[in-house]
């Protein structure tokens, strides 16, 4: 998927939701489903869902990504 095909968020949602991310992670120190379903709580929305959309929008560039962090 191209990013511009995914629904996007205000930067400022986002910003939200990854500090809710984090939050969460004070309760579970994974992401096992049990993460996820308390973040969904919290964000009101599917977190898990929410998560696959960015991955797979992102996945294109993965090979850039990798070039990148090393």
């Amino acid at each position: 998927r191209d990013l511009h095909s995914v629904p996007t968020r205000r930067s400022s949602d986002l910003l939200v939701m990854v500090i809710l991310h984090e939050m969460a992670h004070l309760k579970y120190m994974h992401h096992k489903n049990t993460f996820w379903a308390y973040l969904s709580v919290l964000i009101n929305d599917n977190a898990k869902q929410q998560n696959d959309l960015r991955d797979i929008a992102l996945s294109k560039y993965i090979d850039l990504y990798d070039l990148l962090m090393k």
